[in-house]
């Protein structure tokens, strides 16, 4: 029922900023940067209102996310042993924050993490691409959205992880540094999940210089992948 009320209100507060004469208030009287903190202390609070009163259980961060990270952490684990339908290296960096702190709850205090950060990146992005008004708008439309706000600070989901690669990515593309973003989105490829792959199509499509964006998208997980293997073979072999 709490969860429901939650993605109730922010839905309306989200609704709120598309009503013309709400807009023109709150755009004399919030500034984008705050915004912004207000946006990261709800994901914070949220975050720890879930993990101490409403763990969900069924989250992929407690049913899939800890335990993948919990057997990549083993003794004499090799890579690749863990099953996951996940990309191969994403229970290893699962396991960083479970290192920390062995609990579910710290995966998804490193998805909050990468959520505050894709917050404030949409905040960069929307200054360099759109003018005052449609960039308020967009950001108060993201700080308030329940989707990326439940299942990033509540569930844990490992979208939060992919975001913040993929708007890293944007704001590099839109430098002109082709390199830099193939190599973000090569490594989101190579520790989220395989169907990041399609987001590397629009990229193609509008890169100046495909054939560079491509190298790095393609050869990171590439490299990653044979290095890992190596590793598996060597520990298979021990």
């Amino acid at each position: 029922m709490e969860k429901t009320a939650l993605v109730c209100a922010l839905c309306v507060g989200s609704l709120l900023a598309v009503w013309g004469p709400t807009l023109a208030i709150l755009r004399r009287h919030i500034p984008l940067w705050l915004l912004c903190i207000s946006g990261s202390l709800l994901r914070i609070g949220l975050f720890l209102w879930s993990s101490l009163f409403a763990a969900p259980q069924h989250a992929d961060s407690y049913k899939f996310y800890y335990p993948q990270a919990k057997a990549a952490l083993r003794a004499g684990q090799a890579l690749f042993d863990v099953r996951t339908h996940y990309s191969p290296l994403f229970p290893y960096l699962a396991s960083v924050s479970v290192r920390v702190y062995d609990s579910p709850a710290s995966i998804v205090a490193m998805m909050v993490l990468c959520e505050i950060a894709s917050l404030w990146l949409v905040l960069g992005l929307v200054r360099r691409c759109f003018d005052a008004e449609p960039a308020f708008r967009i950001v108060w439309l993201y700080a308030l959205n329940p989707i990326p706000v439940y299942w990033s600070c509540v569930s844990g989901h490992n979208g939060a992880l992919i975001h913040c690669f993929l708007l890293m990515a944007m704001l590099l593309f839109l430098r002109h540094r082709d390199q830099m973003s193939g190599l973000l989105m090569g490594t989101a490829l190579a520790v989220t999940k395989c169907l990041v792959a399609v987001l590397h199509v629009p990229f193609l499509f509008v890169s100046r210089r495909s054939g560079r964006f491509a190298l790095f998208a393609v050869g990171v997980p590439a490299l990653l992948f044979l290095g890992a293997a190596v590793l598996n073979g060597r520990g298979g072999g021990g």
